[in-house]
């Protein structure tokens, strides 16, 4: 279950026309805010967050960069800046036109004036509401700026990441894999975070992450089993089953929530042995509709079929099929010989028809 701590000076490119009429002259682009003034904890860190020329640059690529989703740009603030493993880093939070989502924005190059816009990651919500903020340039991926609220990170396990100048060191997460750490605030809140890889351009709620890291371990997160822009994942309920051919498990549903659209599921089956899991593809199937995903699972091919519990919920099958496996809430098939549509109803009404082939 996700447990939420739930948490961008105009850039504008004024152009003036002169009394002739045929001559503009651009105003230059308004200076970058260190920190954002209404949220004390995100006040501007790093030894070159005061630097002029450096704000001057971030100010400009900030002016000519363009939203990835076409969103003007509001607001944006200058939340870290200095020297990372030989670069220079530049964190910015963007704030769009009439939008309650934001964008970090990262530059970073060999010197001041060699900065470049090298990675921009999504938030679902306004900056000032993160406590922690993953780090996505090349240059010092698996890095994670914090905020002043911050008072130390873990990792799994209880081994300290340590935090200088309020970025921590790089966490031993690979780039295409899950993982997982403890942050503890200076007010003895304790959150879980679960990293889905430094490949994934993405921000990050707190999660419970025991259970969800237990379901997302194999995962290659860099193979398109990801829902694009995620910011959260959950697990949404777990079944245990025992597959004929395939044996004891647990075929576990993850609950993934983009920017751009929510409650898009994905299965899990982790066998009670030593083998590897299987996962599918993310389907726009959300939870409370009749879902229907593939596993390649070694022993064959199946269908997973789920729908939500609710009282009065009932799964119908056309004759003859009967389901592998099945508990309330998911039913296990064997690939069809031909298309069917399986159904849920409500106290005896059609709720929700799906194609299984």
């Amino acid at each position: 279950m996700l447990s939420r701590l739930r948490r961008a000076v105009v850039l504008l490119s004024v152009v003036v026309l002169l009394a002739s009429g045929c001559t503009s002259t651009p105003v230059e682009p308004a200076a970058i805010t260190v920190g954002i003034p209404r949220a004390a904890k995100w006040p501007g860190r790093g030894d070159l967050v005061q630097d002029q020329a450096l704000r001057e640059k971030v100010s400009s690529l900030l002016a000519t960069w363009s939203m990835p989703d076409g969103s003007k740009i509001d607001k944006s603030w200058l939340l870290w800046a200095g020297r990372l493993d030989g670069t220079v880093l530049a964190v910015a939070a963007v704030q769009p036109v009439s939008i309650s989502q934001s964008w970090q924005v990262e530059l970073s190059g060999p010197a001041v004036d060699q900065l470049a816009v090298t990675a921009s990651s999504r938030y679902n919500y306004p900056p000032s509401t993160e406590d922690v903020r993953p780090v996505r340039s090349p240059c010092c991926a698996g890095r994670y700026l914090v905020s002043t609220e911050v008072k130390s990170v873990a990792l799994n396990g209880g081994s300290a990441l340590p935090v200088k100048d309020f970025v921590t060191d790089r966490a031993p997460f690979t780039k295409c894999s899950a993982g997982g750490f403890e942050v503890t605030h200076t007010d003895s809140r304790v959150g879980d975070y679960v990293d889905l890889g430094s490949s994934l351009a993405f921000g990050m709620d707190p999660t419970s992450n025991a259970a969800l890291l237990d379901a997302l371990r194999g995962l290659n997160t860099c193979s398109g089993a990801v829902p694009a822009g995620v910011t959260s994942v959950a697990t949404q309920a777990t079944h245990p089953l025992t597959i004929p051919a395939a044996g004891p498990g647990k075929l576990i549903e993850l609950n993934w929530d983009p920017a751009d659209q929510h409650n898009v599921i994905s299965l899990v089956w982790r066998p009670d042995s030593a083998a590897a899991p299987t996962f599918s593809t993310p389907s726009a199937a959300s939870s409370d509709t009749l879902g229907v995903f593939s596993l390649d699972l070694p022993s064959g091919r199946v269908i997973a079929l789920t729908w939500p519990t609710a009282d009065g919920n009932r799964l119908v099958l056309p004759p003859g099929i009967t389901p592998l496996a099945d508990s309330p809430g998911v039913a296990v098939l064997s690939p069809p010989p031909t298309p069917f549509d399986a159904k849920v109803t409500f106290h005896d009404q059609v709720a929700a028809t799906k194609k299984v082939s």
